[in-house]
């Protein structure tokens, strides 16, 4: 098997100590000595044709080195330096020596040198034409021995002095080795994603072509290879202009950059979809991939898809009496929604995946003027771009090949006097989204291939679990069509918004799967206190596998062998805290003296179900005799739920710290302390 990661070293007593440490620590990388007087690079020129990846080599030659092979390069960085054994075996040849070393590292030098008082001397240097003066004055004065690195092997010898040269340390060598390894783990995970991702190119059924800026065909998958009967390597050799797919829209895309869609080529009597899409990287043109996709095929989804979403829109059968819950967080939600079911206005309802906006979407529907209309759902992100604008607006007949006898009616029309709810409508294309906006402001349709207007009497109500504010400032949604939806705003509070509320949740839940199990109040606390990332849905799930547990009656102990990692004693989780906290201290270091008096306020709801609002907050800084804004106390406020230190339930509900809020205020208080404690 042929080594992935090799060493390479100048210095003979680097790779002689470099081999013994891989030896003590029971691994076996070549280590390969750099000759500077012969072309000694061949030796790792072979090692990497033969399968090298990663290459390790001395801090002084690195940059040469990473020159001059095509691999990476890991560094043997000098974090520790250890001159006590080469001072002992000094001191063997002679009474007194010196060391000639970096003056970068005087602290550690002189470190060593007082553990040896009078017997070691100190000779700095910051560059190799100081070393004819230091040798020199080394010789008047008396000196037999030198210690130092390699690079003074050369002057020493010419003075007739005994040379000991510091190797690099252990840890220093092994921490070089773990980093290769852990580069080497990530070049083998990029080289698997990368095959996987061509595997999964020649099992789509579409045609796939990624193209170079000037037209020149870089990958084809095998359905594209098989729609233009040319092997992957008969097309890889020509330019997209030499094919049959050849078309003005692929001239503007290369050129003007213009996504396109629907363009309809056929190819050897047959009819195809041709897509094309510019991918730029850093804002920089890099290349464009088309899609071919068969008509045929697009007929046959047409007809699954409409069979198996239809049902699915008979109705609304949930009110706001089916939601769950009496945390200040869902009631006040529960009460703006049942404010927004009164009137007929546009609504955007926003919510983590998993929080539930298709139940508060049918509660507005079912407690509005329109409860007896139809409701019908449509999935913007469920639905393929070329199928999504035939669901919405129908299509006349003939419209196409394959076309319904009489034509189709679309969603506003089916949602006629009712409520269309338009979910993941931030997956929605630019082209629909326009249509979308002339619909809500014309309020009539007109079907793909028809040429009569149909008037439609429809409320709409849009949900996105990404910011459309956002989107809209990345001109990835429309403005105008933001501003038509966002008439009302909702807000679904995620689960750990709403903690108090999840008892009766999985009692429900329980009822619902049937099950007979009993949660001990240890084991309830556990599960309030775990981020449930997927909301109520993976609290769902939790529910459903607890149900399969051999005990009636699950503790904390029980209930962690049921717990996803990620949910739960997962390193990654504690690493990402981790990482929160230092961006938080390094973020807003110039006002911790301001942060840390609110954020001991707020404290006291730890270890209660008190819950504070701002002027309380404000009122107690008063008393002890710290004088804050309002308007600061609210960008405080905000600072510290952006970072989760608080929780901050909307309405009256108040504010409460979390547990990565009680880390920080320790860490803080450590901090305050130890700079206390430092001397000035």
């Amino acid at each position: 098997m042929k080594e992935k990661i090799i060493i390479a070293l100048r210095r003979k007593y680097h790779c002689d100590h470099t081999r013994l440490i891989l030896k003590q620590s029971a691994l076996s990388y070549p280590v390969y000595e750099l000759d500077e007087n012969t072309d000694s690079l061949d030796v790792l020129h072979r090692a990497i044709a033969q399968g090298a990846e990663i290459l390790i080599t001395g801090d002084v030659y690195a940059e040469s080195i990473m020159n001059q092979v095509d691999i990476s390069v890991v560094t043997i960085r000098r974090n520790r330096i250890s001159f006590t054994d080469s001072i002992r075996n000094a001191l063997k040849l002679s009474d007194h020596a010196a060391i000639v070393w970096r003056e970068s590292n005087s602290p550690a030098v002189r470190k060593a040198c007082e553990d040896f008082p009078g017997a070691v001397s100190y000779f700095p240097y910051q560059s190799t034409s100081e070393f004819p003066g230091i040798f020199q004055k080394l010789e008047e004065d008396g000196y037999k021995v030198v210690i130092g690195g390699g690079i003074i092997n050369e002057f020493a010898k010419s003075h007739h002095m005994a040379i000991l040269n510091v190797p690099y340390d252990e840890s220093d060598i092994l921490s070089a080795v773990h980093l290769a390894q852990h580069n080497l783990k990530a070049i083998e995970e990029r080289q698997e994603q990368t095959e996987i991702l061509h595997t999964i190119q020649d099992h789509i059924s579409e045609g796939i072509l990624s193209l170079e800026p000037n037209g020149k065909i870089q990958t084809a998958n095998r359905s594209a290879s098989t729609f233009l009967r040319m092997n992957s390597l008969q097309l890889c050799s020509l330019f997209v202009f030499q094919t049959p797919l050849n078309c003005p829209e692929i001239q503007m895309l290369l050129t003007d950059f213009e996504d396109f869609s629907g363009k309809m080529v056929t190819l050897h009597g047959s009819p195809y979809v041709l897509e094309g899409k510019a991918i730029f990287v850093h804002e920089v043109f890099r290349s464009a991939v088309l899609t071919l996709t068969p008509v045929e095929k697009l007929q046959t989804v047409e007809q699954q898809v409409r069979k198996q979403m239809l049902p699915g829109n008979a109705g609304a059968s949930i009110t706001f009496r089916n939601i769950i819950g009496n945390s200040p967080a869902v009631t006040s939600c529960i009460q703006t929604a049942a404010r927004y079911a009164a009137v007929d206005s546009s609504i955007l309802v926003y919510g983590e995946s998993g929080t539930g906006k298709e139940m508060f979407v049918q509660s507005i529907h079912n407690a509005s003027q329109r409860k007896k209309g139809p409701f019908v759902v449509i999935n913007c992100a469920a639905l393929p771009e070329n199928l999504i604008e035939s669901e919405l607006f129908g299509y006349a007949e003939g419209a196409f090949t394959g076309a319904r006898k009489g034509g189709k009616s679309g969603f506003f029309e089916q949602a006629h006097g009712g409520t269309l709810f338009l979910d993941e409508i931030s997956e929605m294309n630019i082209h629909l989204q326009t249509r979308l906006l002339r619909v809500l402001q014309e309020k009539e349709v007109t079907r793909i291939g028809g040429d009569s207007v149909i008037n439609v009497d429809v409320r709409i109500i849009a949900a996105s679990n990404k910011k459309l504010k956002t989107l809209v400032n990345q001109s990835a949604f429309r403005k105008d069509l933001y501003y038509r939806l966002n008439v009302l705003s909702l807000q679904i509070p995620p689960l750990e918004e709403r903690r108090e509320d999840i008892p009766l949740l999985l009692e429900k839940m329980k009822e619902e799967l049937h099950a007979g199990y009993t949660l001990a109040p240890d084991a309830m606390e556990l599960i309030q206190n775990i981020h449930f990332e997927g909301n109520i849905r993976e609290l769902r799930n939790l529910a459903e596998r607890l149900n399969y547990s051999d005990q009636q009656y699950i503790d904390a102990g029980e209930l962690k062998r049921y717990l996803d990692q990620d949910v739960y004693g997962d390193e990654g989780a504690n690493r990402q805290e981790t990482e929160l906290l230092e961006q938080f201290l390094s973020e807003n270091s110039g006002r911790l003296d301001r942060i840390l008096p609110v954020l001991s306020v707020i404290k006291q709801t730890e270890h209660s179900r008190l819950r504070l609002g701002r002027k309380t907050v404000l009122k107690e800084l008063e008393d002890r005799g710290l004088f804050f804004s309002e308007q600061e106390i609210r960008t405080l406020f905000q600072t510290l739920a952006f970072y989760r230190l608080i929780r901050i339930t909307r309405g009256r509900g108040g504010t409460c710290i979390t547990g990565l809020g009680i880390k920080a205020y320790n860490l803080m208080m450590e901090k305050g302390a130890a700079q206390t404690e430092s001397p000035q």
